[in-house]
């Protein structure tokens, strides 16, 4: 008996793909790319203060970012979910600051518009579904 869908390791053996974390109001995006490596360092999580074992999570080496992102530095490969972008449209900038009254997180929320409008709007995304993902 055939089952209806293949093993990931199957279908995405060859095929680039988008991934966004997102977790409440933040969000960070990745790219899973099985085929070619990606330049920079491996990506990893620092535990939280108290956890048992490695101080670090590896992160699978076919993840990166495909451009620069704050949520990660470059140099050591680690993700700060800290610095993820945030889609919030209450916090403002306060009176009396530069910018009194503005969207505080309004490049962010930019970036994330731009990221998904790329995502929605390419010509040509890497390999075709099968007719059973329909």
């Amino acid at each position: 008996m055939m089952t209806p869908f293949p093993p990931y390791n199957h279908v995405l053996k060859k095929r680039m793909v988008y991934v966004i974390f997102a977790v409440g109001t933040k969000c960070m995006v990745f790219v899973w790319d099985p085929m070619r490596q990606w330049p920079g360092p491996q990506f990893w999580i620092r535990k939280a203060p108290g956890a048992t074992g490695s101080k670090f999570w590896p992160i699978d080496p076919r993840i990166k970012i495909p451009f620069p992102a704050s949520y990660v530095d470059g140099t050591t490969g680690e993700r700060f979910w800290k610095k993820a972008w945030k889609l919030d449209v209450e916090e403002r900038v306060p009176q009396g600051l530069p910018n009194a009254g503005t969207l505080v997180h309004i490049a962010e929320m930019a970036m994330i518009e731009h990221v998904l409008h790329t995502l929605r709007t390419l010509v040509i995304l890497p390999g075709v579904n099968p007719d059973y993902f329909s």
